[in-house]
């Protein structure tokens, strides 16, 4: 999948979107650690004002590589009209990335499938384009979740690393939308706290090879 022309797409997202700045994540972390998933579902509903009557299902169902989907009707009604709150739309988030992923990736997986909601009910051009689903999730509040979830690298063994991508974007692509969207204060905070993250895994190592020498210099003793 090519890149985009970010800017182009932020810009026509826009013209149609209110701009809302980064939510704050600490509900949502707490409610993570509560494993309260349901009502972070319903918090970032809240926040994107999606007031439709939605039944969430947890399912072991596979869709492809999909993590989470929502159901829409075929003629969608405009967005906030006495109709649309009317609507009843299923959502179904699979069990077993709920169980496992962290409260920013879940977060954002949910806030993806609004972003569906939201675009097919102001019928946008790039209603279609997942990453303008995605774009669109940032503007609406999201953007300092991609910027934390969307590529991360987990240590999977003693100084072993993986990356691992969620959403469609790529990294140059989340890159140029965190410049548009996400304030520098708060990427000069993610920078940090990746840059701890990724230096981890070789402060542990130096720690355990210095336990290792003080033993053997404590048995020469």
């Amino acid at each position: 999948m090519s890149d985009i022309n970010v800017k182009a797409y932020i810009g026509q997202l826009r013209q149609a979107l209110p701009y809302v700045p980064p939510i704050p994540v600490q509900e949502i972390k707490a409610m993570h650690r509560k494993r309260d998933l349901g009502g972070i579902v319903k918090l970032i509903r809240n926040t994107m004002n999606v007031n439709v009557r939605l039944t969430l299902h947890w399912t072991d169902q596979v869709r492809g590589d999909a993590l989470a989907w929502v159901l829409l009707p075929e003629k969608m009604p405009y967005y906030g009209t006495p109709e649309f709150a009317k609507i009843g739309i299923d959502m179904f988030i699979r069990r077993s990335f709920a169980e496992a992923r962290p409260y920013n990736e879940f977060a954002m997986a949910v806030a993806h499938e609004f972003s569906h909601i939201v675009l097919d009910s102001i019928h946008h051009s790039l209603r279609s384009e997942e990453k303008a689903v995605d774009l669109t999730a940032m503007i609406l509040g999201f953007s300092y979740l991609y910027r934390r979830g969307a590529h991360t690298v987990k240590r999977v063994g003693l100084n072993r690393y993986a990356n691992r991508r969620l959403g469609y974007l790529s990294k140059r692509e989340l890159d140029t939308a965190c410049r548009i969207l996400v304030p520098a204060k708060m990427r000069a905070r993610h920078m940090t706290l990746a840059f701890l993250d990724a230096s981890a895994g070789l402060l542990a190592l130096g720690a355990f090879c210095l336990s290792v020498w003080a033993i053997q210099a404590i048995r020469r003793h």
